[in-house]
């Protein structure tokens, strides 16, 4: 009795099954070339990707930066009673004090650069040696920031006419800690506080002659806010 189960198995069936059927594959020339093409590819998106998330991710904390100061004055004024402009009447170690209870404080450093910012120099954007910060005090909070307050400087920050003349201090900040690149327009950043508004980023007034390739960078917290991209660099 026939079984086609039974002549499947046949060498009749493999030779009909073989002179019909076609194998398809590429050639080792070809899967080569296939191979060059995906890493030529590669090579020219993988960088403009992971540049446009490193932008993203700094355009991020910076926004999360101006909002934690903003935040943290308006907690100090409804639970320690100080107004902004009262600030401006206390000396730094006070406000830094006030500051560091109004944040989420992971760490306070009594020398800046001793586990808060780098111990090297902070750099503008040129690559020159801006600071060490080796006087003055600063915290680090759970997201891994580094914020350091001075009520001393309010000059050299691109801010306007008026907020100059109510400035009452300047945070400099770096959005990831001691970690590189620690320069200018990169990584560390300027906000002041100015009496009647707050949090105002460096170079809320003028940012165009710093705040471009070949300067040094320290206006550069308004520029990102307000276009929310590094088109500076």
């Amino acid at each position: 009795m026939f079984s086609p189960f039974r002549f499947f198995k046949t060498k009749i069936f493999y030779k009909r099954f073989s002179a019909h059927t076609k194998i398809f594959a590429f050639t080792l020339a070809e899967t080569l070339i296939t191979l060059a093409i995906i890493g030529v590819v590669a090579a020219i998106t993988v960088p403009a990707v992971l540049n446009h998330y490193r932008e993203q991710e700094v355009v991020t904390k910076i926004k999360k930066v101006h909002s934690t100061i903003s935040q943290a004055l308006q907690n100090i004024e409804l639970e320690e009673g100080y107004s902004i402009g009262d600030l401006g009447d206390i000396d730094s170690d006070e406000f830094f004090e006030l500051f560091s209870k109004a944040v989420n404080t992971l760490k306070i450093c009594k020398v800046a650069n001793q586990g808060c910012f780098t111990s090297n120099y902070i750099k503008s954007m040129t690559g020159a040696n801006w600071s060490k910060y080796d006087t003055a005090q600063a915290l680090l909070t759970a997201d891994g920031t580094a914020y350091g307050y001075d009520k001393r400087f309010c000059d050299n920050k691109g801010l306007s006419d008026d907020d100059y003349e109510n400035c009452i201090g300047r945070f400099i900040v770096d959005i990831n800690g001691d970690l590189s690149p620690n320069q200018f327009g990169l990584d560390v950043f300027f906000f002041t506080v100015v009496a009647g508004k707050g949090s105002v980023p460096a170079g809320s007034g003028n940012d165009s002659a710093d705040c471009k390739k070949g300067q040094r960078g320290i206006t550069c917290a308004a520029k990102i806010l307000r276009e929310e991209k590094m088109n500076y660099l």
